[in-house]
């Protein structure tokens, strides 16, 4: 294989030494024919290409299966850019390369139909070349790829990406592949831009589309590099031809610009109602940067590629350690590996909310809640004085004059909280609990929130024995209070959304703390996370999302 590779690259190297200047046209070709295929190839400014190599291929022309690059009809272009070949007695459907030889810039084009004695073609106009790279199944090792009507090959040793050098830029019809026992097409419809790499890591995949990440003052505003962010992609009919994808959504795929494949979680899918939205974990969101894009790609003929289980978004190393997207009516399944899914009780299996993202819970304030079985003494007991946070949407129904838990580890331990007050006003809080010292609370002192029917995303961070409240992205408190009660620090109850695991009866009859209202999108991550991974969370998450974007 590998010699008959080099010959052709060496047989290449001849043809092109032929043909050093300007002279009438010369026909490199065997045999003879009736049927001539004249045109003329030009430069990138519109002026004539002298002396340029032009090759006349069949246009399933396969470079390492035939026995002889001489069978290829070729000519050099006059002092006006002009050639003229005889075309093969046998072939019909052509395709035409041009090299320069001063430059090495290239042009092709394909599809080219022999129709009586003379077929005359459309200019070639020549460009710094592009490439193409590819990745190749295992089914392929062993064997090669190559453009159809083209010398271009590359052989394949093994699975991955494979290279494909000096391609003309334009539109490829394809890159097929010869194991020697199977050939095909492996990717169609390749577009190459000139002096740039088309990187393909999904070619069972038709379609692609690149998504940009704006991080600076006109996007979401963040300044610093944010790692292994999971961004939320919504999709719409504005945005997304749904009747090119399956009706699941399951084969769908996410790659860097490298072409490296990144993963990525379908939470919602709705192909007749042509909305979705999916979480694709981005190695680096680069702070202050409009730039920045990753590709989606998806194709309805091929099988499942979608990763439905959300640990390779949500990684543990990253300090997820549950998120609850809280969507559906029944479980609510916990998208890290840790999988603390919560069991709903007094809630309306029938019922779908509409949410910040995708579905959401609603909770009656009376007898509905969520609670997560054997997360008492699990990732989710965090010590005191650790480094931790906890993040969720919440939408209150009404403020009253009782106090709410939203969510969170026990009255003595950690939680968010909604707080109303008779006048009503009210507070959003994030509390710890400190052993034989009581509560230490942090909450916003901006009346009239926390605000009734309007969602607002809440997010307590607590760094060692510093704490933090944000509010819609924004830092409303980085001090903490203190609600005095020399009680001992309880971790034996499980984490609870919309209410408190058991009844408080310290320091007051406060009850259950049952909340009224939707809540969507609970996280507790073993990090104190920063301002900037904060702000993303929310520009992103908001209903007008500010960090992606579809040009």
């Amino acid at each position: 294989m590998k010699n008959r590779v080099c010959l052709l690259a060496s047989l290449m190297g001849s043809l092109l030494l032929t043909f050093m200047f300007c002279m009438a046209p010369v026909q490199l070709t065997e045999g003879n024919s009736s049927e001539t295929v004249i045109g003329r190839v030009v430069n990138s400014d519109g002026s004539p290409a002298c002396s340029a190599i032009v090759a006349l291929y069949p246009a399933d022309y396969d470079p390492i299966a035939v026995s002889s690059l001489l069978r290829i009809p070729a000519d050099t272009t006059d002092s006006s850019g002009y050639y003229r070949i005889a075309a093969p007695d046998s072939t019909k459907e052509l395709s035409i390369v041009a090299t320069s030889q001063q430059s090495g810039d290239l042009a092709m084009l394909s599809s080219i139909v022999v129709s009586g004695d003379t077929t005359s073609v459309p200019d070639a106009v020549l460009s710094v070349p592009g490439a193409i790279m590819v990745e190749v199944p295992e089914s392929v090792a062993g064997g090669y790829v190559y453009i159809p009507g083209t010398g271009i090959a590359a052989e394949v040793n093994s699975s991955g990406m494979i290279l494909l050098n000096n391609v003309p830029a334009g539109v490829v019809p394809s890159v097929n592949y010869n194991t020697g026992t199977a050939s095909g097409v492996l990717i169609s419809d390749v577009e190459v831009t000139s002096a740039d790499t088309t990187i393909i890591p999904y070619p069972q995949l038709r379609y692609s589309k690149k998504i940009y990440l704006n991080t600076t003052a006109s996007g979401a505003g963040v300044t610093e590099d944010v790692k292994d962010f999971p961004v939320l992609v919504r999709l719409s009919g504005s945005t997304f031809d749904f009747a090119q994808a399956r009706a699941d959504g399951k084969d769908l795929g996410f790659s860097v610009k490298d072409g490296t494949r990144i993963a990525h979680e379908i939470e919602q899918w709705d192909a007749v109602k042509k909305r979705a939205a999916v979480w694709v974990r981005v190695p680096v969101v680069l702070g202050d940067n409009d730039s920045q894009y990753i590709v989606m790609h998806w194709g309805a003929s091929v099988p499942d590629v979608s990763v439905t289980d959300g640990s390779p978004v949500f990684d543990t190393l990253s300090g997820f350690q549950s998120v609850w997207h809280l969507s559906g009516t029944d479980t609510a399944f916990d998208a890290t590996e840790n999988h603390y899914h919560g069991i709903p009780f007094n809630m309306n299996p029938d019922t779908e909310i509409e949410g910040v993202i995708g579905s959401a819970r609603h909770f009656d304030g009376n007898s509905s809640y969520i609670t997560v079985p054997n997360s008492a003494s699990g990732k989710l007991d965090m010590p005191q004085n650790s480094d931790y946070s906890i993040s969720l949407w919440a939408y209150a129904d009404t403020i009253d004059t009782l106090w709410h838990a939203i969510a969170g580890k026990g009255h003595e331990q950690y939680y968010l909280k909604m707080k109303c007050f008779a006048n009503g006003k009210g507070t959003w809080e994030f509390v710890e609990f400190q052993d034989q010292l009581g509560w230490e609370y942090s909450e916003d002192s901006i009346p009239p929130l926390p605000g009734v029917k309007e969602w607002v995303y809440l997010t307590g961070v607590r760094s060692g024995t510093r704490q933090y409240l944000y509010i819609n992205g924004e830092l409303v408190n980085d001090t903490m209070s203190l609600m005095a009660g020399s009680y001992p620090r309880v971790s034996s109850d499980d984490f609870t959304i919309g209410k408190h695991a058991r009844e408080v009866t310290i320091p007051g009859n406060e009850g259950w703390c049952h909340f009224r209202g939707k809540i969507d999108e609970v996280r507790v991550m073993s990090t104190a996370l920063s301002p900037d991974w904060i702000r993303l969370c929310y520009m992103n998450q908001k209903e007008e999302d500010m960090l992606v974007e579809f040009r």
